[in-house]
């Protein structure tokens, strides 16, 4: 969603290293402890709120599962703010909620472009607004879509209403 990669190329956050695909296959755990990230080909240079709602929006996904709900998402969004020991900023926040929005909205187009009306976009569907409220960014119409991705550039988006 070209809305989402706005608002992240947008932000003058600080960047931290972090990685940027935290779903299941690439962690080890050891009962509630991760202690292995694999997959190091998706190391990314973003705002740590960034990478955190990444890992927030994806964390429970299982072979071609839809994501988090809302409401995971939330939740891993204050454990982890809970953990860092500050809770997150309005733009932080805002850069969470794009992130994980961005990763979401990647996974659906992986679906469209093979074709099928998959788990990840029926979820993404049925969560986008609330989703785009929380990252304060426009949500596109049905139909209609531009480039995608934190880099990608992109003209004027259309927005739901108008």
């Amino acid at each position: 969603m070209a809305a989402a990669g706005r608002r992240l190329r947008g932000t003058s956050l600080p960047v931290v290293v972090g990685h940027s695909d935290w779903e299941p296959p690439n962690l080890a755990w050891t009962g509630p402890v991760i202690t292995a990230v694999y997959d190091w080909d998706s190391i990314t240079v973003l705002p740590e709120a960034a990478v955190a709602g990444l890992a927030a929006a994806v964390h429970p996904v299982v072979e071609d599962g839809p994501g988090a709900t809302v409401e995971a998402t939330a939740a891993f969004l204050a454990a982890y703010a809970a953990a860092r020991g500050s809770a997150w900023t309005v733009l932080e926040a805002q850069a969470a909620w794009a992130a994980g929005l961005w990763v979401l909205s990647h996974n659906a187009e992986g679906e469209a472009v093979d074709g099928i009306d998959g788990p990840a976009t029926r979820h993404l569907l049925s969560e986008l607004d609330d989703r785009c409220t929380r990252a304060a960014v426009s949500a596109p119409r049905p139909g209609e879509r531009g480039p995608s991705g934190p880099k990608a550039e992109s003209a004027e988006e259309p927005t739901c209403g108008g």
